[in-house]
């Protein structure tokens, strides 16, 4: 009944909610809901999954508009009482199983915080995990917190499943797929990415598009100095911080400025230095995360 846009975020790129196409750019995936999934289709496959499960559905609100009377609204609470009260629409208000937002091509904010903007969505929920959700789901293989027991089911099947990470040539087993994979070429000649352009076999599909920007030019081209780049996000990422000079990130102690929350955090340690993150088995402590969850994977191999 309005224009409120259900999808999903997998990969680094934008899902169909309906049929699971992928897109690069929101915009793209917009005009794909608009033109082939127009209806909402309660019998869908995602709704069936979703279904009696403690699941969360991204919700895009960006023009919000009834379908009805074509009235604009101004997000998800006023849409819903504008229908109920209106078009007598039914609607369980106990029903808390969306995640609002407003896509753009640039500068997302923050549904929780307005006042904090990120370049790319990515960026955005692993701002929200770290803030404003109770990540207490803890992988017992490399430490990565989740806040859902799907989310972590997920993660444990992708990257910890003794089966998948076997190589079934010599039946040697992998800390993850990705591990497997270099062993697989490695070892066994098996490199399973092709080039279209001359059909030569790649380890990853990093390498393939390594090799497409340096042996036949193609890649994504910045627009001010020519140069390529394997991904649209690390062209765009170069011309907001070589050609913008964007340094949009503040420090709260000494107020200088920096391109993303990562140059921010290392260059907090130069004020705060306290390792704050420890291991329970050694106790031996961090100043990052990601280098705790390493440490934690070396306990689990031994």
């Amino acid at each position: 009944m309005s224009s409120a846009l259900p999808f999903k975020f997998f990969k680094n790129t934008f899902r169909c909610f309906y049929c699971s196409k992928d897109c690069s750019d929101f915009d793209v995936l917009r005009e794909h809901t608009s033109k082939y999934h127009e209806k909402f289709d309660q019998d869908c496959a995602a709704m069936k999954k979703i279904k009696g499960r403690d699941l969360i559905v991204k919700i895009e609100i960006t023009n919000l508009t009834c379908r009805i009377c074509y009235e604009k609204l101004m997000d998800l609470i006023d849409l819903i009482d504008h229908i109920v009260a209106k078009h007598g629409a039914n609607y369980d208000n106990s029903v808390e199983c969306v995640q609002i937002f407003k896509i753009s091509k640039e500068n997302i904010p923050c549904p929780i915080c307005p006042d904090s903007y990120f370049g790319y969505f990515k960026k955005l929920l692993e701002h929200m995990n770290e803030h404003h959700s109770n990540n207490n789901i803890v992988c017992v293989y490399c430490g990565v917190t989740f806040r859902g027991h799907s989310n972590y089911r997920a993660h444990i099947s992708r990257y910890h499943r003794r089966k998948a990470c076997t190589c079934p040539e010599c039946k040697k087993d992998f800390w993850n797929l990705e591990k497997l994979a270099r062993h697989k070429a490695n070892v066994h000649g098996t490199k399973n990415f092709k080039c279209v352009q001359c059909n030569e076999k790649f380890i990853t599909q990093h390498l393939m598009r390594r090799h497409l920007v340096s042996a036949h030019g193609s890649g994504h081209k910045c627009s001010h100095c020519g140069k390529l780049f394997t991904l649209n996000s690390h062209m765009r990422n170069h011309v907001r911080r070589s050609h913008l000079k964007e340094k949009n990130v503040e420090c709260p102690v000494c107020k200088d400025r920096f391109f993303d929350i990562a140059l921010l955090k290392v260059h907090m340690v130069k004020h705060v230095g306290a390792r704050n993150y420890h291991c329970d088995i050694c106790g031996k402590k961090f100043l990052w995360k990601k280098n705790l969850r390493g440490h934690l994977a070396s306990h689990e191999r031994n």
